[in-house]
């Protein structure tokens, strides 16, 4: 199995009219697999600074297709190794009915397409391009009655966009199977067959009910407004992480949950990270993670209780208080000694003890120390500097 080792150039002439009518057009960068059997990643950028979007549902992000066509072609001029993007796609809003069949696997080792991949092709009406990957298929169609949002079978490698997902675009055109976009709304049953949508939901409940139940009392405006608007999501990955499975788990994998978390995660510059194209493959993941019933509410409302604990013991310029003593030896500053191991530069001393206990020669000792930079005592080193001696009382002794 061959791998792609650099993007495919794009075939933009053959884009479909009501795809370029859009305005929610990005950029996307290309990362090669690192094994042949795995998919390129395309990183889904903003479209004015060219920097990674985490939130792929948001239309500032994006530009008309115009634009972008033009950026890109400046883009291809360069060395490959300059270019600063590879390729150009859409992020789908649902404010429309345009629905986005994403077939992966589609393709035999003898190149011929599988069963299942060729039935959506053959019954499902739409434009149909080869993905990035030349092993599957993107099928661009428009379907009014398609309620269940973005859905996926991975062992299929069959999945269904709506909304909340970016679709990185090829033009390059399946001629055998691709058709105009319908006008109108084309029958979903099909697609509907493959997924056994009602079977599904029920088989994941008999799935939960084995761990710890999802909490009734949280809804879903309740986690966003009290515990994720308090939790920064400048966290370690392992912790962001389990956001996304508490997410996950309390409402059983669904969309209007992704979205929360998509949204979460996007007011960090931290995530999704060079393993995940779009915080949507990370949500996929967690209905294959191991730990997906063992990340509850309960853990979310911990970790936004351990933040505000932290916060409390932060100073104003938000330096840590308190801190390991393994960290604090790093940020301990050098002392500045005017008298080694003695006295330190600027600071304010005073010296006490019984009368006629010597306080007056340890004090002029001191000062032809500090006068001349010789050692105090002939024994600690003493930097050099102006000094002035005051006598308010035992002049004529002096």
């Amino acid at each position: 199995m061959s791998m792609l080792y650099e993007a495919p150039k794009p075939n933009l002439d053959a884009v479909p009219e009501q795809l370029k009518s859009l305005p929610n057009w990005r950029p996307w960068r290309f990362s090669a697999p690192q094994k042949a059997e795995d998919k390129p990643k395309k990183t889904p950028l903003c479209a004015h600074t060219l920097k990674i979007s985490n939130n792929t549902s948001n239309t500032d992000d994006c530009t008309t297709f115009e634009n972008l066509k033009e950026m890109l072609l400046l883009e291809q001029k360069k060395p490959y190794d300059k270019q600063r993007f590879h390729g150009v796609g859409i992020s789908l809003t649902g404010v429309n009915d345009l629905l986005v069949v994403d077939i992966d696997k589609a393709i035999n080792d003898d190149g011929s397409i599988k069963a299942y991949a060729l039935d959506v092709l053959t019954n499902i009406e739409g434009f149909v391009e080869r993905s990035v990957s030349g092993k599957g298929f993107h099928i661009f169609t428009t379907a009014s009655d398609w309620d269940i949002g973005n859905v996926s079978d991975n062992n299929l490698g069959l999945e269904v966009f709506k909304k909340s997902r970016y679709i990185a675009i090829t033009g390059n055109e399946e001629l055998k199977f691709s058709k105009p976009i319908p006008s109108k709304s084309i029958s979903t049953k099909v697609l509907r067959s493959y997924f056994a949508y009602p079977k599904q939901l029920n088989s994941k409940k008999l799935e939960f009910e084995n761990y710890k139940n999802p909490d009734e009392n949280w809804t879903l405006e309740r986690v966003k407004s009290e515990l994720l608007d308090k939790l920064t999501s400048d966290l370690p990955y392992s912790e962001w992480i389990d956001v996304g499975l508490c997410l996950h788990h309390q409402f059983r994998g669904s969309n209007e949950a992704y979205e929360a978390f998509d949204e979460w995660s996007s007011k960090s510059n931290l995530y999704p990270s060079g393993n995940e194209p779009s915080t949507w493959d990370k949500w996929q993941s967690f209905g294959n993670n191991p730990n997906r019933n063992l990340k509850s509410i309960g853990t979310l409302i911990k970790m936004k209780k351990d933040n505000e604990a932290l916060n409390t013991y932060k100073s104003s310029d938000s330096s840590p208080l308190l801190m390991p003593l393994k960290e604090a030896r790093l940020t301990t500053k050098k002392i500045d000694w005017l008298i080694d191991g003695v006295i330190k530069q600027g600071s304010l001393v005073m010296l006490g003890g019984a009368p006629s206990g010597g306080k007056t020669y340890v004090a002029i000792e001191l000062m032809m120390s500090v006068a001349t930079g010789k050692p105090f005592f002939e024994t600690f080193p003493t930097k050099q500097g102006d000094v002035v001696f005051i006598a308010c009382e035992g002049r004529d002794s002096i």
